[in-house]
């Protein structure tokens, strides 16, 4: 199993106020879901059976606040004991110094994700046989939350023994289709932006 992307963040897209040089969407070491997504494409080709790309562990079930908080919390003692490099702590310097009042501001600006932006995550990792790692709180998850990390059609696609990747068509890249080991495929019709999209049906000649 190889992580072959940087972290994933809690979010549809990085919509926080931008913080400056050392803003991680900035600098590009936390992407959102669908930029996660995009960033494990170049990987597909290796994706096959005892080989598996991981586009990090899932988000499915997160709160902001509770993600936002925990990884804070977990720095902090990791600074504490001295354990981060010189690079980790480059990387959660201004993080490490915020005031009580800008932690509560910014682990409450963020909306975190809707149920079907979280439903579409799950369908996306599927699509490319990642490992499905639960991030959430299993003991405590909600039904919502454990109606999407217990799809059997969905997991099923994932589990598929041939371990291939999607790929998205060459003339529209809203449809990614995963071929599987019995001859048939997997299509998944996927429209990042949050507005509605529409096609205009193909006329022969």
């Amino acid at each position: 199993m190889t992580r072959n992307t940087t972290d994933l963040v809690l979010v549809w897209r990085p919509t926080l106020p931008p913080l400056g040089p050392t803003d991680s969407f900035l600098r590009g070491t936390h992407l959102g879901v669908p930029d996660e997504f995009a960033a494990a494409a170049p990987a597909a080709k290796h994706s096959r059976p005892g080989t598996f790309n991981d586009p990090d562990m899932l988000v499915v079930g997160l709160t902001w606040s509770n993600y936002f908080t925990r990884h804070l919390v977990i720095n902090r003692a990791k600074e504490a004991r001295h354990e981060l490099t010189p690079h980790e702590f480059e990387s959660v310097r201004e993080q490490l110094a915020l005031t009580p009042d800008q932690v509560t501001w910014r682990a409450t600006v963020q909306p975190g994700l809707t149920d079907t932006e979280q439903r579409t995550h799950f369908s996306l990792w599927a699509m490319l046989a990642a490992p499905l790692l639960a991030g959430n709180e299993v003991r405590s998850m909600t039904e919502q939350t454990r109606a999407i990390l217990t799809n059997r059609d969905v997991i099923a696609v994932d589990q598929d023994p041939l371990v291939a990747q999607a790929t998205a068509l060459p003339q529209d890249s809203r449809v990614l289709v995963t071929p599987l080991a019995d001859g048939g495929v997997a299509v998944a019709l996927f429209n990042p932006p949050a507005s509605p999209r529409t096609s205009r049906p193909a006329h022969r000649r």
